[in-house]
């Protein structure tokens, strides 16, 4: 994706979420998520778009950060926190390829006193380039040095390219579970929960074939 492509794919974001009634229930992988992982304490959402299952973790308990490069998505949040006087959540406009991400998210949370940390990505992951998923791990492998936590993750697989979508051709990239998983151990991580298939994420007439896992750090 060259830099239009990319200032097209931003653009593209900012007017889905100004501009289209999206879901705000919780999605299945977030449901599915909570059910697997309730030792956790904090939630990080990247990728969170509107925060719908960023705002549903909080609603069960835990603290959360949402960030996403969206700056209307995240300006909806803050709106939401602010009319409904909300605490133990918080949103940061910001880009993956920001160089201090993973402070600005510990000075968000004050991240030195947690640990138990859950690294969420519901459809964040296939939304990026190669270099940019690269990226996404290095941030998540700084964030949960010496402190125990996991990453749940769900991406489009190749499978998916063909399928019917529910919303607007825009970049996607199909990912080979196969060979996400074989780079896992080089970037130190553990993969506790693999599947992949249809009926996972449904949307409308959008059932997309999806990969799920759940990571360990290898310092966990």
């Amino acid at each position: 994706m060259n830099k239009i492509a990319e200032i097209t794919n931003s653009q593209y974001w900012n007017d889905y979420y100004f501009e289209t009634t999206v879901p705000t229930l919780p999605s299945q992988f977030a449901v599915f998520v909570l059910s697997e992982r309730l030792d956790s304490r904090i939630i990080i959402d990247i990728g969170c778009g509107n925060g719908r299952d960023t705002f549903f973790f909080r609603e069960q308990g835990y603290r959360c950060v949402g960030i996403d490069n969206s700056k209307s998505a995240i300006k909806s949040c803050k709106e939401k926190i602010a009319a409904n006087n909300l605490t133990n959540i918080e949103f940061l406009n910001a880009s993956i390829n920001d160089k201090d991400l993973d402070k600005k998210i510990s000075d968000a949370l004050g991240l030195d006193d947690y640990s138990n940390i859950l690294i969420y990505g519901r459809f964040f992951l296939h939304a990026i380039k190669d270099s940019e998923e690269e990226r996404f791990f290095l941030v998540v492998s700084k964030i949960l040095k010496n402190r125990t936590g996991t990453v749940a993750l769900e991406f489009r697989t190749e499978r998916d390219r063909f399928q019917m979508k529910s919303t607007p051709d825009h970049f996607r990239r199909y990912i080979n579970p196969t060979r996400f998983f074989s780079k896992l151990e080089k970037r130190g991580f553990e993969v506790e929960y693999f599947v992949e298939g249809f009926g996972l994420a449904k949307y409308k007439t959008d059932d997309a074939h999806v990969a799920r896992f759940i990571l360990l750090s290898r310092d966990y």
